[in-house]
């Protein structure tokens, strides 16, 4: 009769205990099983409250060679990335991720991954990733506010060059109205008791960040609004030179 071994029981001391180990320590049974579900449920948590960063990438690049097949190895350690300022990189693993996944990305996994997308300067993805996490859990208030977020940044004339055409202005005037309205809802459902959302899922939401939001939208729909007018004047007067032009 096969001898039964008890469980190994990972209790928060044996997980902080493993993680104050050197990387190197981890080198002979990075490949095991055991280890593999210990470091991709628990120490990312520890590695990343202590800054050590560098060894928390190195254990989680060996796990993912060792387990390829593993989305969790994979999303831990493009969190990784992110923290470390590579939100390319991040997005790259993040994708792969959600590759392994059976059926649609969780939801989570897609606000990671538009953070990254926003972390890159890529607004328009992240706009996009966001708008799949919303549709799959439409009452998390704190997707919506990411959303007005990005779209109130991406409403926002550049620091430098040229003025922005019309057509770019209207657009974000289109995008900076939207924002409010997503505003507008999620301020409501923090003012209900009893609303028809699940309350755990504001994501850190709270009313003066939303007021705080709203008011940094409001100030830019009004200075769009000028923008909108500065610049029918500048097409105004550009039909009007390319007329007397053509009459000479």
């Amino acid at each position: 009769m096969r001898e039964r071994h008890a469980p190994v029981i990972y209790t928060p001391a044996r997980v902080e205990g493993w993680a104050r180990r050197p990387a190197a320590s981890y080198a002979g049974f990075v490949f095991s099983s055991d280890f593999q579900r210990c470091a991709i449920r628990s120490l990312p948590t520890f590695w990343h409250r202590v800054g050590r960063l560098v060894e928390a990438r190195s254990i989680f690049t060996a796990v993912r060679d060792a387990a390829p097949e593993c989305d969790s190895a994979l999303s831990n350690l493009a969190q990784i990335h992110a923290v470390q300022r590579e939100p390319q990189a991040a997005i790259v693993l993040y994708e792969k991720a959600q590759r392994r996944d059976i059926g649609a990305p969780s939801a989570s996994l897609l606000a990671l991954q538009a953070r990254a997308h926003f972390d890159a300067g890529s607004l328009i993805d992240a706009r996009r990733v966001l708008s799949r996490a919303l549709y799959q859990r439409p009452n998390h208030l704190g997707t919506r506010y990411n959303l007005a977020a990005v779209l109130y940044r991406s409403a926002k004339p550049p620091r430098n060059g040229p003025p922005r055409s019309l057509a770019a202005i209207n657009t974000a005037a289109s995008n900076v109205a939207i924002a409010i309205a997503k505003l507008d809802v999620i301020r409501d459902l923090l003012d209900v008791q009893e609303a028809d959302w699940d309350g755990a899922g504001a994501g850190g939401v709270t009313a003066a960040r939303v007021a705080s939001l709203r008011g940094r939208c409001l100030t830019l729909q009004t200075d769009i609004e000028e923008e909108q007018k500065e610049a029918e004047l500048r097409t105004i007067a550009q039909v009007e030179a390319q007329r007397i032009a053509d009459e000479r």
